[in-house]
């Protein structure tokens, strides 16, 4: 990672630190657009600030003690003891056929 100093000279702006608006925590972010001497055709810089902060999507729900669920019951489950119980009755087959499984 190049220091600040490095950033603010290659695009020509000043960082500066500002309030966040909805949380309790301060963001960096320049204080004007960036721009590259000399002028080279660039669409768009990205990354100068960390106003958003990556979040994951997992929520953790709690564990309902209450719940009595049975594999039958959660249909992945359910095809996975069929489909193992399947596989058990074809190696009983081959085996009782003397054929390799």
């Amino acid at each position: 990672m190049a220091p600040i100093t490095n950033i603010e000279n290659a695009f020509r702006l000043t960082m500066c630190t500002y309030q966040h608006p909805q949380e309790t925590r301060t963001f960096c972010a320049p204080a004007t657009e960036p721009s590259l001497d000399p002028p080279v055709p660039v669409l768009h810089i990205s990354g100068p600030d960390n106003y958003s902060l990556p979040r994951p999507n997992l929520r953790i729900k709690p564990i309902d003690t209450t719940a009595k669920a049975t594999p039958s019951q959660h249909p992945i489950l359910h095809k996975l003891i069929l489909h193992m119980e399947t596989q058990a009755i074809n190696i009983c087959l081959a085996l009782s056929l003397g054929v390799d499984y």
